[in-house]
């Protein structure tokens, strides 16, 4: 809460910085990022802009992914601190999206690590294991869209009556913008098993994928569309007859 010490400390290591003490590629943004936090904490808004503008340019100009994240943070701090309420929820919606994108790289490239670390059978085995888990949507369960950009292209070379579907959801925006983000993350996991249980009824060979957002790939082997439509019809009414009443408070 020292603010005006945290100002003077971050400007002495700007100047450390500028004499050539330090040329990490993340120190300047990063220094930057810190002297807005404290430019807000003495209300000098418009100093703190200008900081956090150019940590967020240097940290788009050298890839620094981690850096931006936190700038959207900070931009909706900063925004909120004046009043600027309707901007504020703006940036933390890009800050969530951002840190959503940054967790799943992260998620990804720690299981692709893993994959190159085992050579013995058993740990072959375990690779296989992380290679399914990038194959897979962390937050709902199902198929991602890397498994479908695999699966897809022989099933369609080899089955003259597959069927695929998208599904959306429609007026989920109103679920994340009047409920939260949690809760839309609530509705999107059980709306995955709604489809995953609709669908292994009715095509046990086939599979359902996330493809992002709201947006999910159901896939119908051995399915001719006039068949498939139908059955398509009774996911969708699966879906519509969920009780969605304590999640969403009937929205």
């Amino acid at each position: 809460g020292r603010y005006a010490e945290a100002e003077q400390t971050m400007l002495a290591s700007l100047d450390e910085y500028r004499t050539g003490h330090c040329d990490d590629a993340d120190t300047l943004p990063e220094c930057l990022l810190t002297l807005a936090r404290a430019q807000r904490g003495l209300g000098t808004y418009d100093r703190a802009q200008d900081s956090l503008d150019t940590s967020r340019r240097l940290a788009a100009e050298r890839g620094l992914g981690q850096v931006l994240v936190r700038v959207h943070q900070e931009q909706a701090e900063l925004h909120a601190a004046r009043g600027e309420f309707a901007e504020a929820y703006a940036a933390h919606k890009a800050f969530h999206a951002s840190y959503t994108d940054m967790r799943s790289m992260q998620r990804e490239a720690q299981a692709r690590t893993r994959q190159v670390m085992f050579e013995t059978t058993e740990a072959r085995q375990e690779a296989e294991r992380f290679r399914e888990q990038a194959r897979r949507d962390p937050l709902t369960g199902l198929h991602n869209r890397r498994f479908v950009d695999e699966q897809l292209p022989g099933l369609i070379e080899t089955d003259p009556n597959l069927t695929v579907a998208i599904l959306d959801l429609d007026h989920f925006k109103r679920i994340n913008d009047q409920l939260s983000h949690d809760v839309g993350d609530q509705v999107l996991r059980r709306v995955a098993g709604v489809l995953e249980t609709s669908l292994t009824a009715v095509a046990p060979k086939g599979f359902v994928a996330r493809m992002g957002g709201e947006e999910f790939v159901l896939v119908l082997p051995e399915t001719p569309v006039r068949r498939a439509a139908k059955l398509l019809d009774g996911v969708r009414q699966a879906v519509a007859r969920h009780d969605w009443g304590g999640l969403t408070r009937h929205l």
